[in-house]
């Protein structure tokens, strides 16, 4: 019997699971998958918003590189965009009532 790498329970050979290379429990091992499927959605859901609002600001003539940058966009200010459309999409949520910062599912 082999610990779990994160909760340190004992494992037996038959329940041994892997998540990216580590060895954990089932009950570890379906966390990880859950926190790593839900976070892609997220993932997906804010490349759709960025799509949306680069699609938008092409059609009210809006999008423009800052003087001297054409082509280039700083890691920051990718950051800055996804921040914003995060709080953007929290805040739609919030109004629709579709907020599930309250679930304890990861």
């Amino acid at each position: 019997m082999l610990p779990c790498m994160n909760c340190k329970q004992g494992v037996i050979q038959e329940a041994a699971t892997f998540f990216d290379g580590v060895f954990v429990c089932p009950t570890c091992n379906t966390m990880a998958e859950s926190l790593y499927t839900r976070s892609t959605r997220e993932l997906n859901d804010l490349l759709l918003m960025l799509k949306e609002g680069i699609r938008i600001a092409l059609a009210e003539g809006r999008l423009q590189f800052r003087e001297g940058a054409e082509g280039e966009v700083s890691k920051k200010e990718v950051l800055e965009a996804v921040v914003r459309l995060q709080e953007m999409s929290d805040a739609r949520k919030l109004a629709t009532g579709n907020d599930d910062s309250t679930r304890t599912e990861p």
